[in-house]
C-alpha cells in the first residue's frame, strides 16, 4: 500500500510547472486575440486553437470566458505597470523627463499592437455589467496608473495626471483608426502641448468662466451663456 502512495506527490510536483506553462500560454494567446480583435469578438474555440490546447484544458483553469478575461486583464496590468515603473525609473530626474517617459512607454505600447496600453481599458468599455469582474479590475488598474503618474507634475499633479491619461487613451483609440504611427505622433504632440502652454492644466470653474464673460459685457448688456 505504501509503495502505491509514494509516487503521487512526485507526479503532482512534475505537473505543476506544466500547469503553469499551460495557463500562461492560454493567457498570452487570449490577451493577444483580445487586443487584436476585441474581447466580444473572440470565442473560446479561437483561444484554445491559438494556444494549441483542448477546450477542457481551458475550463480546467478558468470557469468561464469571463474568468479568463479577468485573469488576462490582471496579468496584463502587472506587465504594463511593471513596464511603466521601469520607464519612469529610466526616464530622468525631472518631472518633465518622467512625463516624456510615460509618453514614450505608451507610444511603444501603441506600436506593439496594444493601442490602449492596458487591456483593462478595453475590458471596461466592453463590459455590459457595471459590477462585473473585469470592470472592477479595470478600475483598480486605472487607479494604480493614476497613482504612478500623479507625482510627476508638482502642485498641478492631480489635474495633469487626468489630462495625461485622457491623452493616452485618446491616442490609443485613434491609433485603431489612423494607424499606430499617427497615434504615436498625436500623443507626443499633445503631451508636448500640455506642458508648453501656460496654465494649460489650470482648472477653470463654471463661475470663473461666467465672470469672465460678464466682464467683457458693457453695463446693462444682457448676459448670454452659450
Amino acid at each position: 500500500m505504501e509503495s502505491e502512495r509514494t509516487p503521487r506527490p512526485l507526479v503532482r510536483r512534475r505537473e505543476r510547472p506544466r500547469a503553469r506553462q499551460l495557463q500562461e500560454r492560454l493567457l498570452a494567446s487570449a490577451t493577444g486575440l483580445f487586443y487584436r480583435f476585441g474581447i466580444a469578438a473572440v470565442s473560446v474555440d479561437e483561444i484554445v486553437r491559438a494556444a494549441g490546447v483542448a477546450k477542457p484544458a481551458l475550463y480546467r483553469y478558468f470557469a468561464s470566458k469571463e474568468h479568463l478575461v479577468a485573469a488576462c486583464v490582471q496579468a496584463d496590468a502587472h506587465r504594463a505597470l511593471d513596464g511603466l515603473s521601469k520607464a519612469l525609473a529610466d526616464g530622468g530626474p525631472g518631472p518633465l523627463d518622467a512625463v516624456r517617459a510615460v509618453a514614450r512607454y505608451f507610444c511603444d505600447e501603441i506600436s506593439a499592437g496594444r493601442p490602449y496600453g492596458l487591456l483593462a481599458v478595453h475590458a471596461a468599455c466592453a463590459a455590459h455589467d457595471a459590477d462585473g469582474a473585469r470592470l472592477e479590475v479595470a478600475r483598480t488598474v486605472l487607479a494604480e496608473l493614476t497613482r504612478v503618474v500623479t507625482p510627476i507634475a508638482g502642485h498641478r499633479s492631480g489635474l495633469v495626471a487626468q489630462h495625461l491619461l485622457l491623452l493616452i487613451l485618446g491616442a490609443g483609440a485613434a491609433s485603431r483608426i489612423v494607424g499606430p504611427r499617427v497615434g504615436q505622433d498625436m500623443l507626443n504632440a499633445a503631451v508636448q502641448q500640455l506642458f508648453t502652454t501656460p496654465n494649460a492644466a489650470q482648472p477653470v470653474s463654471p463661475d470663473q468662466g461666467l465672470n469672465k464673460r460678464r466682464a467683457r459685457k458693457p453695463p446693462g448688456a444682457p448676459v448670454v451663456i452659450s
